[in-house]
């Protein structure tokens, strides 16, 4: 057993995704801790207004999100691979020069927020703290282009330092934001954080000294190589990317809370948050594995190993799945004394909806590879329209269980949502099913 674990941790791609797992499990570890602290500091129908700000931050921010990190990380691992310098050079302009003008819309769109906060709860504070959380997008930008560049060149070990690092520097903020001015204190605390995120992912860049090792272009030669940016090659995949993200980021997550808070009020949506942040806690087992296999692909790729591509998804797909649902089963069995000894008694609610999160999360843990396959390969435009269908096809039906069954009904639709990217599993297994036959073919 020892010499197969040791033979095990010896390939990259394993190392890698240990690396990537230790830093999302410190990052659960952190915003668990963040909504136990929450919990006890503002009480369920605060923690709700605080939830919702979120959500409409979030809704706004995946209505103009064009992508960007996922096209990045692509391309940039297959130019890493070949050792092409100016096509580095190209897409890390093309990340400051999109993210960049993204991070202006979405501060300038968040005016409206308010209104909406206004119409729809009855509270416009709730718009403004989500106005104040657009800030983020532009803070941020240093810190999610060092972590971009790290996970092109596969430098997991910093990206899950400073990842899961960063999550506790964001835990601590929160927190101290929450005991000093209450709900606005925990929204400014969060938007501190990401300020101070920027410095420290800086300071990994400069410690990483990527320049030297992979070629990467210095931040001085990257502000005079701007104009250089493919941002028309760049947005023709990014946008397909950042509708696949946003319709699972809109449908798992954000949007059933924004229906439940005007549906059920701001205790309902607290308790369904904090069963999905009970659940990321056993997914974190796959957020390693699903992040290491994009560069991995897009880096077989680029050598012309197109063969490896599906042979690495078929493994991570049934690895991942089965490990899952051992996982989450027994994740299960401890959530009802994890909710009694961490939150009291008046979230007792959460265990039963935290039950009903876990069967989605096994039926997700079979499609973790399958973003990466679809943006390595070049067939987005079919997983949108998948995904596209099936959106349309839930939305009704959302709207439907969460006005009939409140907190209950949000997280059975999530459930079900979940389970239906089993349809993205068919569909690649198709894919492969053909590219191996013409392969014979022509043998």
């Amino acid at each position: 057993m020892i010499a197969r674990i040791r033979q095990l941790l010896g390939r990259k791609f394993v190392r890698d995704a240990a690396w990537l797992q230790s830093g999302s499990g410190l990052q659960t570890l952190a915003s668990f801790g963040t909504s136990i602290g929450l919990a006890f500091l503002l009480g369920p129908e605060l923690l709700g207004n605080y939830f919702t700000a979120v959500s409409l931050y979030s809704l706004l921010f995946f209505t103009l999100n064009p992508g960007v990190p996922q096209v990045v990380v692509a391309r940039l691992s297959e130019a890493v691979a070949a050792k092409d310098q100016a096509a580095m050079r190209a897409w890390m302009a093309y990340f400051v020069v999109v993210s960049g003008s993204m991070g202006a819309l979405l501060l300038a769109a968040g005016s409206v927020l308010g209104p909406i906060a206004e119409q729809q709860y009855g509270d416009a504070a709730i718009g403004r703290w989500a106005w104040v959380l657009c800030v983020t997008a532009l803070a941020g930008l240093p810190q999610h282009l060092v972590v971009a560049c790290l996970q092109a060149t596969r430098r997991m070990d910093l990206l899950a330092r400073l990842e899961g690092g960063g999550e506790v520097v964001r835990t601590i903020c929160t927190l101290e934001g929450a005991v000093l001015g209450g709900l606005p204190g925990a929204v400014l605390g969060f938007t501190v954080a990401q300020v101070l995120l920027s410095f420290l992912a800086l300071s990994v860049w400069l410690k990483a000294d990527l320049p030297d090792r992979y070629g990467l272009p210095r931040l001085r030669t990257l502000a005079r190589s701007l104009r250089e940016a493919p941002v028309k090659t760049g947005l023709k995949q990014g946008i397909l990317v950042g509708l696949n993200k946003n319709i699972a980021g809109v449908v798992y997550l954000h949007l059933p809370s924004l229906v439940l808070a005007g549906a059920a009020g701001p205790s309902a949506v607290a308790f369904f948050r904090i069963a999905l942040r009970l659940m990321s806690v056993p997914q974190t087992l796959g957020t390693g594995i699903g992040r290491t296999l994009l560069p991995a692909m897009g880096q077989l790729k680029g050598r012309g190993e197109a063969g490896g591509v599906g042979r690495a998804l078929r493994k991570v797909t049934l690895g991942s799945g089965c490990l899952m649902a051992v996982v989450v089963a027994g994740f299960l069995l401890f959530v009802p004394v994890l909710v009694g000894a961490f939150y009291g008694d008046g979230y007792s609610a959460v265990v039963s909806l935290a039950v009903i999160l876990g069967v989605g999360a096994v039926g997700l843990g079979f499609a973790i590879g399958q973003e990466a396959f679809y943006i390595v390969t070049g067939r987005l435009a079919l997983s949108v329209k998948i995904n596209g269908c099936l959106f349309l096809a839930l939305l009704p039906i959302m709207v439907w269980m969460i006005r009939g069954s409140g907190a209950t009904g949000a997280a059975w639709f999530v459930t079900t949502a979940q389970c239906t990217s089993l349809i993205h599993l068919a569909m690649v297994g198709v894919i492969l099913r053909r590219e191996a036959r013409a392969a014979r073919l022509e043998a």
